[in-house]
């Protein structure tokens, strides 16, 4: 088993004051920093792994360390607590979803990007489950008061996600002002365009006899996206006019 704490407390191989004596060779430093940065994302895979297979709540942080390898203590020793973990995993997979949305907003017109953005919303909504719904769950509102302690949402991953919804709200009104759709208010629209894609997501999450299949989530969706652009007086974009889109 790997264990950081001992890693990071390896002896210097220099002499007294720091300095190799005269003919001596000098070994090659250690990288405890590398070796750490390892270890957390073997953590965090496994992780991942587990919470997917049986939940969060179910899963023990000695189950965690058991998939990566390491102790108990090495998990404790990069993370503070199986919330710490889940963030972990929560900042990781939003760098993916980062990396597909500037792709999807790379090119098009205004509403073409509105589309793409929302099917790389409802592709994290489906296919990470475990950290959508932690983290929809927990996110702020308008009107919450800042919340502290275990169930608190990092700034970070908060400020992150908003920076999501900006660039939908800012291709939703560039596409009004490019005449693809009709000018509407933009808090209606933004209402209406963020209230269905999380409810259908939160339809495909549910774990009771009101659950849908993501296959019938995908075309629920596309179905209100024809409804919608045709009801603000728009053009599907010929790029997005396939069934399957």
């Amino acid at each position: 088993m790997v264990s950081d704490a001992t890693a990071s407390g390896a002896p210097s191989d220099s002499g007294p004051g720091g300095d190799s004596g005269p003919g001596r060779a000098t070994s090659k430093p250690r990288k405890p920093d590398r070796r750490r940065a390892i270890t957390r994302q073997a953590i965090i895979s496994s992780a991942s792994e587990l919470f997917s297979r049986q939940g969060v709540e179910l899963t023990t942080i000695e189950e965690i360390a058991a998939g990566a390898g390491v102790s108990a203590g090495t998990v404790y020793f990069h993370f503070a607590s199986k919330d710490g973990v889940v963030l972990a995993l929560v900042a990781r997979v939003l760098d993916t979803a980062e990396e597909y949305l500037a792709v999807a907003r790379a090119s098009g017109s205004p509403l073409e990007r509105l589309l793409r953005s929302g099917d790389v919303y409802f592709a994290f909504a489906t296919e990470q489950r475990v950290t959508f719904r932690y983290v929809s769950e927990r996110l702020p509102t308008a009107s919450d008061a800042p919340t502290e302690g275990a169930d608190a949402v990092p700034a970070e991953i908060v400020a992150r996600v908003g920076a999501f919804v900006a660039s939908i709200a800012t291709d939703l009104q560039e596409a009004m002002d490019a005449g693809e759709i009709d000018q509407v208010p933009l808090d209606e629209a933004m209402s209406f365009l963020w209230g269905a894609w999380n409810g259908v997501a939160g339809l495909i999450l549910r774990d009771d006899e009101l659950a849908i299949s993501p296959e019938l989530g995908a075309r629920a969706l596309a179905l209100g996206r024809r409804v919608m652009i045709r009801g603000l007086g728009g053009t599907l974009p010929d790029s997005l006019a396939s069934p399957s889109a």
